[in-house]
């Protein structure tokens, strides 16, 4: 391959990060500039700060299972859409990796799914 084969990539690139910096450049001088203490105040879903201002932000840890579950489902059907893409070219040893994988996936979401009923069931 020839360098000659890169140059519209590298115009392709320099346009767009010029573009990049020109937004940014615009919106700092179109945008207002008004702070008020409301709007800069530290804000967790409509909560007040425990010690006012001054105080430590209170995160709610309730969804966070939740979020680590959808991370782990989204990580998953990547690969698993991947395999599926490529399901006629792997032979019967190809596969077991995957169905172990799938296996202990399983197992894993499941004891966290009992746990995080069992920890709901003690309140």
């Amino acid at each position: 391959m020839a360098v000659e084969e890169f140059i519209p990539i590298l115009i392709f690139q320099v346009i767009v990060a010029l573009m990049f910096i020109f937004a940014l450049i615009i919106s700092r001088i179109l945008s207002p500039r008004n702070p008020d203490p409301m709007k800069t105040a530290p804000f967790e879903c409509g909560e007040e700060l425990i010690g006012g201002e001054e105080g430590r932000a209170q995160f709610v840890m309730q969804y966070y299972p939740y979020i680590l579950m959808f991370l782990i489902f989204d990580v998953t059907s990547m690969f698993l859409f991947a395999w599926a893409a490529a399901f006629s070219v792997f032979t019967l040893e190809d596969h077991l990796p995957v169905i172990i994988f799938i296996l202990v996936l399983s197992f894993l979401l499941g004891y966290a799914l009992y746990y995080s009923a069992k920890k709901e069931s003690w309140k």
